[in-house]
């Protein structure tokens, strides 16, 4: 990768997926088993995005305050994105052979991928977070609705050994959005996705199929694809993938179809996990105000046993140190509660009463533990403490209820 030059905040930042627009002959009894063939390459996926997920956050911090990502962390970042390429290539049935695990280029290609080095905005990398999340959206609803999409790849590539054209193409720019997406998202690029999303321009049906070769030559502005002179034929072995995609309105349309497929899916799945995190949210939170009772019922057992046994000559004294093991304990039981969002919002009611109580408790047990007065200290011991320690146990059966319902 080239290093970063001293005019390259001036330059587009670009992320350049090369890919044949083609679709190629598939072994029939690979497409059948795809999916358990691409399990290995998720497996090290899973573990490659929690390396670059904490290269990400790297590239964040040095980005933030020198507006640019070293060297060697955007080349591994921009690593791990070829290897999901390749991985996102071969499970979209867009490339015939098993990829492998390779960071690098490797000949023959199925697929490339090459991103300009460009300084950053701080501003931008700040609030890089918020300004992708419609890219985000776009990118969810994308994956959503190729689902379906798949599924017919799937079962034409049994049939027929080779997929659709206007399929390929469209899964082809799904998967260039979803590489740019997460370029953007690991701050290797400043620039958003959603440049070609339908492609860099259409062939008509009239016109041949742009060689690959002039498919890959630059544009420079204000000049099309006719304007560039004919080139002479190629070796498709050897001739370089095309990064100018030029796709058939067809295939622009499977990506529109794709989009609005995902709008429905995206609200299905949202519908579909909320009753999910609900009753991880009920286990949770009935396993955390479980434990938080257990240990409050012990230190105000532990609590009472010691005062009981406090002669009156000494009993502010003694009080004080039962009630200071006894603060301790209600502290912890509190700290495991503090923040009432593992709560489900049909018990956070509920929940809130409860913590309430034991902080009421934990603050009269602070108060025998401070104070100099023995009558003081009994009326707390005798009369505050058992009334908020039954109310609290009262909160606690009320709130176990709701959460198991």
């Amino acid at each position: 990768m080239p290093r970063l030059g001293t005019n390259e905040s001036d330059r587009e930042a670009r992320v350049v997926v090369g890919l044949a627009l083609d679709p190629p002959r598939h072994s029939r009894g690979s497409v059948a088993v795809r999916g358990i063939l691409t399990i290995p390459l998720f497996v090290v996926a899973v573990v490659i995005g929690v390396a670059a997920g904490f290269m990400s956050l790297v590239a964040w911090f040095a980005a933030l305050f020198t507006g640019r990502v070293p060297d060697g962390v955007q080349e591994f970042l921009v690593g791990a994105l070829r290897f999901y390429a390749n991985l996102l290539a071969y499970a979209y049935y867009l490339t015939p052979r098993w990829p492998g695990i390779a960071f690098s280029p490797q000949s023959p290609h199925q697929v490339t991928l090459e991103v300009d080095h460009v300084k950053l905005r701080r501003a931008a990398v700040f609030f890089r977070i918020i300004l992708g999340y419609p890219a985000n959206l776009v990118n969810g609803l994308l994956v959503l609705g190729a689902l379906p999409v798949l599924v017919v790849m799937w079962l034409w590539g049994i049939v027929a050994g080779r997929e659709p054209r206007a399929l390929h193409q469209a899964l082809a720019l799904v998967l260039r959005y979803q590489i740019r997406f997460e370029a953007y998202g690991a701050l290797v690029t400043p620039t958003q996705p959603f440049r070609g999303l339908f492609g860099d321009g259409v062939t008509s049906n009239s016109t041949p199929d742009t060689p690959t070769a002039l498919l890959s030559a630059p544009l420079s502005v204000g000049s099309s694809v006719a304007d560039l002179a004919p080139v002479a034929p190629v070796d498709p072995a050897t001739s370089p993938l095309p990064t100018r995609w030029f796709v058939s309105k067809v295939a622009r349309a499977v990506v529109i179809v794709i989009l609005v497929l995902g709008v429905p899916v995206y609200i299905g799945v949202a519908v579909a996990e909320r009753p999910l995190i609900t009753k991880v949210q009920d286990v949770v939170a009935r396993s955390l105000a479980a434990s938080s009772y257990a240990t409050t019922v012990k230190a105000m057992g532990d609590f009472e046993r010691s005062v009981r046994g406090c002669a009156t000559s000494t009993y502010v004294g003694c009080a004080a140190r039962a009630a200071t093991t006894a603060s301790q304990e209600l502290t912890r039981a509190s700290t495991k509660l503090a923040d009432s969002a593992i709560f489900p919002s049909n018990a956070r009611g509920q929940a809130n009463l409860f913590v309430a109580d034991l902080d009421e408790l934990e603050s009269e047990v602070t108060s025998v533990q401070f104070s100099s007065s023995v009558s003081t200290s009994m009326n707390v011991v005798q009369n505050e403490i058992p009334l908020t320690y039954s109310n609290f146990k009262s909160s606690y059966r009320t709130l176990k209820a709701d959460l198991s319902g």
